[in-house]
């Protein structure tokens, strides 16, 4: 594996890692918002926002994974 190659692997891993992170906050958030949401629905549009965010790092974890994969059998 030549350098360029782990370079480009460990910036994959560090992608990874900061969209989990995003991901982790995002679900402490939507807790706090569904909490609030019991309130009332002045709450409503914010669990709704969250909901949405939490849907777009999903799919770009699911993105992430399918091109670690396919650095997988690339290397291979």
């Amino acid at each position: 594996m030549n350098a360029g190659t782990q370079q480009n692997a460990l910036n994959g891993s560090r992608s990874i890692l900061k969209l989990k992170m995003v991901w982790c906050i995002t679900f402490f958030a939507c807790n706090l918002l569904i909490r609030a949401k019991k309130l009332g629905p002045a709450y409503l549009w914010q669990a709704e926002f969250v909901q949405i965010f939490n849907r777009r790092i999903q799919i770009k974890l699911r993105i992430l994974k399918i091109l670690e994969y396919s650095k997988t059998l690339i290397l291979l």
